[in-house]
């Protein structure tokens, strides 16, 4: 049977994009395709509110960023961005001596979801290699603010495949110089929930037959909420009877 090992800075037991992009793909993987899936963190992450969230595969967190800190001020200087690897991997060599132990036993592919700033990408990456195995990265970039630093390209270079959601964010990461022949362009995974009902939200909320978009997630610069409402004010000349409706933090 095939395996594979899932990871990240830290386990999906949040509320989030990437977290639910995580467990989506183990749940498919695993129930519709018949592979083996794990789930592997680097380090301990905060601990969630509300009912806990269960993991559809094992999992397991290896405590190894702890340097931090002292990683980010490395990372900000390419020329030094050897020995940065260098110091992750040794730091990841020794946890896996420290304990062999995998959520699977024998993974032909390592898939980690982050960039090259969550450092533990690099560790992963040698951890794939001491397994003979592939080694995958899903990084969720935001063009121009989040995931194309230098730090990140080095990560990417290193990876076998690198999944992009959209043909923009391929296009970008080869202006970044990233060889075009690791990019695989995967899309984004519907998440819809099936046992919604989107007439009644229309019925409760007196919307009728008017154009709604909805927005869901935090509401700051970083997911783009200030652009939106700039960019409403367009939608609204045009359709003066369509409807926003916003839902998140922030």
């Amino acid at each position: 049977m095939p395996q594979l090992l899932i990871t990240s800075r830290h386990l999906p037991l949040y509320t989030g994009g990437l977290a639910s992009y995580q467990k989506l793909l183990a749940e498919e993987l695993s129930s519709r395709h018949h592979i083996s899936v794990g789930f592997l963190a680097a380090e301990p992450g905060p601990e969630t509110a509300g009912a806990p969230i269960v993991l559809p595969v094992p999992s397991q967190t290896w405590d190894v960023l702890r340097n931090r800190k002292i990683w980010s001020r490395l990372a900000s200087r390419p020329l030094l961005h050897l020995w940065l690897e260098r110091w992750v991997s040794s730091c990841f060599d020794r946890r896996f001596r420290q304990s062999a132990r995998l959520p699977v036993s024998d993974p032909g592919v390592v898939h980690f979801v982050g960039t090259g700033w969550d450092f533990a990408g690099f560790g992963f990456h040698h951890l794939a290699r001491r397994l003979g195995a592939r080694f995958t990265v899903w990084p969720a970039v935001h063009p121009g603010a989040w995931g194309d630093d230098s730090i990140d390209l080095r990560l990417y270079r290193l990876a076998d495949v690198v999944f992009c959601q959209s043909h923009g964010e391929a296009e970008h990461l080869k202006k970044r110089g990233l060889d075009s022949s690791k990019i695989v362009i995967s899309g984004l995974p519907p998440m819809c929930l099936p046992d919604r009902d989107g007439l009644a939200f229309r019925k409760i909320h007196g919307l009728g037959s008017r154009p709604v978009v909805l927005f869901l997630g935090r509401r700051d610069k970083g997911k783009g909420y200030p652009a939106l409402l700039a960019a409403w004010r367009q939608v609204l000349n045009r359709h003066p009877d369509a409807v926003l409706v916003l839902s998140g933090p922030g």
